[in-house]
């Protein structure tokens, strides 16, 4: 599990320090404040960690790191590695994370290109298998992304798309899923009609007889589907740590209400999960099962304050702390009863 996150001098961050909770934590803030870039550094350090957990024959993981890092924020990347480091900045990023208990850290200025000089052995331990799911689904955008690749060389998707696309190939896991796993998929598989299968290098949806190419299906089943997917083939699994980067996106409210309690299983089911949102139907329907259970759900708000930004933390079983998603909810709902209001005093008249 991410125990810790301390950054300095990345991207827009001059200092960050994040201690995420052991199950559910929820990063909320206005656009530009830093969260898919939060998450991806969290994605890319873990996954290196993994890999050089795994290589074999060993690597050095500033090696590992670093190729992480490019191909996780290529669409930040002009310059080389450099980039990452806070524009005007004249100290280097520096990052320290402790996983399961580990201490690890690494460093580099605005002049690097391809290599991190800067960074500890990590001593041997186990680190979580991680997943990060982006905010766009990866079921069809992976063939469009690896054809454009392939012939001319584009590259519009950094490869969380392409890594998570391909995991979802992997074939269920033998046996099935029980207890807060299976919770999990149901919760999500409620949510539409029929059933994604796989067919060759790619899946289609079975529904009245019918099969359906995944380039008919709505996005929002897609990504329903992809989170199903992960669970089913125990890419998620306990002991894991599960990204999400917007997984509201082109979901009806219901089916965030339904993912909502998905995400909660998983935690149930000892996977640490992480995710940003800008939906006031996910964080509200997570505040209400957190303080329903009395449940720890971690909230980080991440808002600008000069020079960089600056960051709460808040515990969604003791209600929801104040935040632009909630204001901006009472703020509709103000001028709306200021209509409605005005409209019963012109017709009383």
């Amino acid at each position: 599990m991410l125990d810790r996150l301390l950054v300095r001098n990345f991207g827009p961050f001059t200092t960050c320090d994040w201690r995420p909770c052991r199950g559910l934590n929820v990063v909320i803030g206005l656009n530009d404040t830093g969260k898919s870039f939060l998450l991806k550094l969290a994605f890319a350090t873990l996954r290196s960690l993994y890999d050089h957990a795994l290589a074999k024959p060993a690597r050095p993981w500033s090696e590992l790191l670093a190729g992480r890092l490019e191909s996780t924020f290529s669409l930040q990347l002009r310059g080389g590695l450099g980039d990452l480091v806070l524009r005007g900045s004249a100290e280097p990023l520096h990052v320290d994370l402790t996983v399961a208990g580990t201490n690890t850290y690494f460093s580099f200025g605005r002049d690097t290109t391809k290599r991190v000089l800067h960074a500890s052995d990590p001593v041997a331990s186990e680190p979580p298998a991680v997943t990060f799911i982006p905010a766009k689904e990866a079921v069809t955008w992976r063939h469009a992304i690896r054809e454009g690749r392939r012939r001319h060389g584009l590259v519009e998707f950094d490869d969380t798309y392409l890594e998570v696309g391909e995991d979802l190939l992997d074939k269920p896991g033998r046996g099935p899923l029980a207890g807060p796993m299976h919770a999990a998929l149901k919760h999500l598989g409620d949510q539409y009609d029929g059933e994604v299968v796989q067919a060759d290098d790619d899946f289609v949806l079975r529904r009245n007889g019918t099969r359906l190419a995944m380039g008919h299906v709505a996005e929002g089943i897609k990504k329903l589907f992809m989170l199903q997917q992960l669970i089913a083939n125990r890419h998620i699994a306990k002991g894991s740590v599960l990204l999400l980067d917007e997984p509201e996106a082109n979901l009806h409210p219901q089916a965030v209400v339904a993912l909502s309690r998905a995400l909660l299983e998983l935690e149930a089911g000892g996977v640490q999960v992480l995710l940003a949102t800008h939906s006031y139907f996910l964080l509200k329907a997570l505040e209400i099962a957190a303080r329903a259970a009395q449940r720890d759900v971690s909230v980080v708000s991440l808002e600008r304050a000069a020079p960089g930004i600056s960051l709460r933390l808040d515990n969604l079983r003791d209600g929801m702390p104040p935040n632009p998603i909630v204001t901006q909810a009472l703020e509709l709902y103000e001028a709306d009863m200021h209509l409605r209001l005005g409209a019963s005093d012109v017709a009383s008249s």
